[in-house]
């Protein structure tokens, strides 16, 4: 054979192999799978990674009866900094005794967080506490951009909000089950030129946190349509770094 044959059949194979190669990275990447986040024990419906969050946030998806215990298994979600926003059980939608999968769902509420990103973790309930029994499957979100010129800062306002008398006589010496309460209340967040930056609002233990940029800040808590509880507007004033510690006082009205 001549090399002008040889040269010719060589150019002819190295087509062929290029053309096959093509052609199968090509099928490749068409059919790739959408990358849902799950293991041989949880599937995860919603979110899905990479989605857009806010709260309060509703997550779904099954798991098998081995991820629960009593009926539930633990979901945190934490910000790009690894701190934690919210912890919650999700709860089994069916008879979790069983080695098929259960429908789950969650309610997560959460404060405005100061990073655009986070990871929602759902775990296996674990009572034994052994880690060679621990599981886990993490979902990156992204969250809903927050007011311009608020956030991120490393400073702002943190408290309590509390709600009394809750009794309707003063006793002596006081009775500790009439002692005031956690109360649940939206706080408004004026400037010194009375406008309004934001709002946070207290869990149902009280507490409260929100980052806000140094400066004098009014507190103006929620009123209701019948001037009771109440509570007063408080003036706080916001350290270049770190954060004000408040406790805004509900009155009743029980007399």
């Amino acid at each position: 054979m001549s090399v002008k044959h040889l040269s010719g059949l060589f150019i002819g194979i190295l087509v062929v192999v290029l053309l096959g190669a093509w052609i199968f990275s090509y099928t490749k990447v068409a059919v790739a799978p959408v990358p849902v986040p799950s293991t041989s024990n949880i599937v995860v419906a919603v979110p899905q990674p990479g989605d857009t969050v806010t709260s309060p946030l509703v997550v779904s998806g099954e798991a098998r009866g081995t991820w629960y215990f009593e009926a539930s298994f633990p979901v945190h979600l934490i910000d790009a900094n690894g701190r934690e926003l919210a912890a919650v059980p999700a709860q089994a939608q069916g008879d979790w005794m069983t080695t098929e999968f259960v429908p789950f769902s969650a309610t997560l509420s959460f404060e405005t967080p100061t990073t655009e990103t986070g990871t929602l973790i759902f775990k296996k309930d674990n009572p034994s506490g052994l880690p060679e029994h621990d599981a886990e499957v993490r979902v990156p979100v992204q969250f809903k951009k927050v007011t311009p010129g608020v956030l991120p800062y490393e400073s702002g306002i943190r408290g309590m909000v509390t709600i009394g008398p809750t009794c309707p006589v003063e006793r002596v010496p006081p009775d500790p089950l009439c002692a005031d309460k956690p109360y649940e209340a939206t706080l408004m967040i004026l400037n010194t030129s009375g406008k309004q930056m934001a709002t946070v609002t207290s869990g149902k233990d009280g507490v409260f946190k929100i980052s806000l940029p140094p400066g004098t800040y009014t507190i103006r808590p929620s009123e209701s349509p019948s001037r009771m509880p109440y509570a007063g507007e408080q003036t706080v004033v916001v350290p270049a770094t770190g954060y004000t510690d408040v406790t805004i006082q509900y009155d009743s009205g029980i007399r």
